[in-house]
């Protein structure tokens, strides 16, 4: 018989309730035990880490509660970049306008001065100068100061070396003009000056502003036919009070470093060379100059006169074509012509540049925005 042996403690019942556990296969209960490890193990490197586990520094826990944004303080430019059309109302009230070109470049150009020899003192006055249109045109002359230009030759000479000119009429004012080529310049203004002519009656001589289609640089043009001892006029003293008049116009012209020129037939040669040159700081083509205040004059002085600012001038290959009074002849008068260079503007003469990001606006003299320039 089965039973307890003398002796045997009997069985301690247990406390715990009895779970009754499905029954497994022994793997299935190896796979419950792995889960359950890696679970475990999970949670207390959450807990040691922070939840970063990384090999990197510990993060530190996140606040519950929101850390406000750190606001930086913002940067402040010392220099504004003002906008173009800024720019422009601020030049213009200094009297600047804005150029298309590129005035640091220089401009060159071929310059003249011819008188036509009118149709009232020789014969075959139209196509005479149509002859001497053409004749620029083939120098490559741009503009010229023409003196005895008389209403009947006008278009003749306009059209043979397609020009356009100032005064575009005016009956005996018209008789002294300055023509250009509209291909490389662009009239901004224009106006007379009186200027004393025979037995001191006033003649409205022409003073133009042009500018350059290429660089956009600006000139003035001033150009007179000062009278000449003939027609029983003593007239040295009328020429010399024409030079005084003529040397005031172009320092006030100059005054906001605009470059003049000053073509014409003065009817003078020693007479009128220094008072120009130390009067009004003019270079002439021919190669007269003043320097500290001394003039030194060509050897070879002629009435016909191309003179320009010293200060932004150059001249070159100066030449009198003594041709045109060949017969048949155009003229008693050379046409006398030169290379002419206007140096390229800076910031400290009649132009200023702003840079506004990569590029760079020119803003140059423009006298026609002053009423009282002129």
């Amino acid at each position: 018989m089965g039973g307890r042996h003398a002796g045997e403690r009997p069985p301690r019942p247990s406390l715990a309730p009895q779970i009754r556990l499905p029954r497994l296969g022994r793997r299935a209960w190896a796979v419950v035990a792995g889960v359950l490890l890696l679970v475990v193990a999970g949670t207390l490197a959450a807990v040691t880490t922070g939840g970063d586990t990384g090999s990197g520094p510990k993060a530190t826990p996140r606040s519950s509660r929101t850390v406000p944004m750190q606001v930086l303080p913002g940067t402040k430019f010392t220099v504004r970049i003002y906008t173009l059309a800024e720019l422009t109302k601020m030049y213009a009230a200094k009297g600047m306008t804005q150029v298309s070109g590129d005035p640091s470049k220089p401009t060159t150009f071929v310059s003249a001065s011819y008188n036509v020899l009118g149709s009232s003192h020789a014969k075959n006055g139209p196509s005479r100068a149509a002859r001497g249109g053409a004749l620029l045109k083939a120098k490559g002359v741009s503009v010229v100061g023409l003196q005895e230009f008389q209403s009947n030759q006008r278009s003749a000479l306009l059209n043979a070396g397609g020009y356009v000119a100032y005064p575009t009429s005016g009956g005996l004012d018209q008789e002294n003009s300055i023509a250009w080529d509209p291909d490389v310049w662009t009239l901004v203004q224009g106006t007379t000056q009186k200027i004393p002519y025979f037995f001191g009656k006033n003649r409205n001589m022409p003073v133009v502003l042009l500018r350059n289609n290429e660089t956009g640089r600006l000139m003035w043009w001033m150009n007179v036919h000062n009278p000449a001892d003939v027609f029983g006029c003593k007239c040295a003293g009328w020429r010399s009070k024409a030079i005084s008049i003529e040397v005031a116009k172009i320092n006030a012209l100059h005054k906001d470093g605009t470059p003049v020129f000053f073509t014409g037939d003065l009817n003078d040669r020693s007479a009128v060379v220094c008072r120009i040159a130390t009067g009004a700081s003019m270079v002439s083509a021919d190669g007269s100059y003043s320097s500290g205040g001394s003039c030194h004059a060509s050897s070879s002085l002629w009435i016909d006169w191309i003179w320009g600012s010293d200060d932004q001038v150059d001249f070159s290959d100066y030449n009198r074509d003594y041709r045109t009074r060949n017969k048949p002849r155009m003229s008693d008068h050379p046409m006398i012509t030169a290379t002419t260079e206007i140096a390229p503007a800076t910031d400290d003469d009649s132009c200023e540049s702003y840079r506004r990001h990569k590029t760079v606006y020119w803003f140059c003299a423009d006298p026609s925005l002053d009423d009282g320039s002129s």
